[in-house]
């Protein structure tokens, strides 16, 4: 099968119980953004619902952990004090893909390629899918040395081809847009093994649920209006600042829902301000995510790749606030341009959006309906469906 459409994955003929007993599923991630370990997770959760067996581990893990962790530090310390570093690193890297000489990043991974192989023989793994870079540069290393003796497949966690992506040269990639896979062509990777499956989301996001439904399991009123804000897993943006605008523009009794990550210090200082009005509720990390999306009216979020992709599988309204350069900027464009969320260039421009979408819900509908037309929230599935095609 060439590379095809969500319709042409779902059409795909499922091997039989007997064949699906022979796999069994390594999913790679990287503890740099919570993003690829939700992605990955919904891999995961997929092919465990089929009985597949299958496990999740962190590819920098399989290094050293000393290394997971000083990674994931360093992406978190970036991205929530100094986005604009992120932003000139992506972009260096954009021009030293653009020259085609084998870049760093290729050569630094390839050094694992050992170890990786040993894991991947000692737990008899069948097939591999990674939803990082890191791990697909070293796979790619693996293969072109002869040392790579099952698929391997890359799942891209943004809207973008980000650089270095067109460098690797595994068995497939899945793609969560048909926008994505064009520019893919154009970089010069080979169209047959590009897909479009969406990205793959946690299929709790699909459910359908009225927002009764969601409130009720939440416990919260079910007669209120309600706006989520999402401030990504290490908790980004200045939420202060953001609630403060809200509150200034949207009617009195709409109340405020803001997830603060692990970041403690923000959940702090949003209960210190906000708890005694009653209005705004601070929660931290948590794994109900769907069921809050599901309860509230919109979602103000930074634009990952699948914080947005999770509300447009809710079919929830979308605010894009200001993105961390890069990525998450192509991720914004995109989504905006076809409809599916409103982007706002300050917290004072998402205040006058949250307001307009609250006073005009015919647009909050063309917005859902666009987010229908565009994005496929069984992109997981997808993603299952062909590994065990391939």
């Amino acid at each position: 099968m060439s590379g095809g459409s969500a319709a042409d994955i779902r059409s795909v003929r499922q091997i039989t119980e007997k064949e699906n007993a022979k796999m069994k599923v390594l999913v790679l991630s990287c503890n740099t953004g919570e993003g690829h370990n939700s992605a990955a997770r919904a891999v995961r959760e997929e092919f465990c619902r089929r009985g597949t067996p299958c496990d999740m581990v962190d590819a920098l893990g399989i290094v050293g952990a000393p290394n997971s962790r000083a990674a994931s530090a360093a992406y978190g310390s970036i991205i929530t004090h100094t986005p604009r570093l992120f932003g000139a690193i992506y972009r260096a890297g954009e021009l030293y893909n653009s020259t085609g000489i084998q870049s760093p990043v290729y050569y630094a991974n390839a050094a694992h390629a050992k170890k990786l192989g040993a894991f991947i023989e000692a737990g008899g793994y069948t097939h591999v899918v990674a939803t990082h870079l890191f791990p697909m540069e070293t796979m790619t290393r693996m293969r072109r040395a002869g040392t790579l003796h099952v698929p391997a497949y890359g799942v891209l966690t943004d809207y973008t081809r980000i650089p270095f992506w067109d460098e690797t040269d595994l068995d497939a990639w899945f793609l969560p847009h048909s926008e994505v896979k064009t520019d893919c062509i154009h970089a010069g990777m080979p169209s047959e093994r590009l897909y479009v499956t969406g990205l793959p989301v946690s299929a709790r996001f699909s459910v359908p649920m009225t927002k009764a439904e969601a409130r009720a399991a939440l416990g919260i009123d079910a007669g209120a209006r309600n706006i989520l804000i999402m401030t990504g897993g290490v908790g980004c943006g200045n939420a202060p600042r953001l609630v403060d605008a809200l509150l200034r523009e949207i009617p009195a009794d709409v109340t405020l829902t803001v997830l603060a990550g692990r970041n403690a210090e923000m959940k702090r200082e949003l209960d210190a301000r906000y708890a005694a009005g009653g209005r705004v509720t601070a929660l931290p990390f948590t794994d109900r995510v769907d069921l809050w999306m599901h309860a509230s009216d919109m979602v103000i979020t930074k634009p990952g790749g699948i914080s947005t992709t999770e509300a447009a599988a809710s079919r929830t309204p979308l605010i894009h606030t200001e993105a961390i350069p890069g990525c998450e900027t192509k991720n914004a464009e995109l989504f905006e341009r076809l409809g599916m969320s409103m982007w706002a260039k300050s917290e004072n421009d998402a205040a006058r959006c949250a307001a307009l979408l609250l006073d005009d819900p015919a647009r909050a509908e063309r917005m859902t309906a666009a987010q229908a037309a565009n994005i496929d929230p069984h992109g997981a599935a997808n993603v299952a469906d062909l590994m065990e095609r391939l």
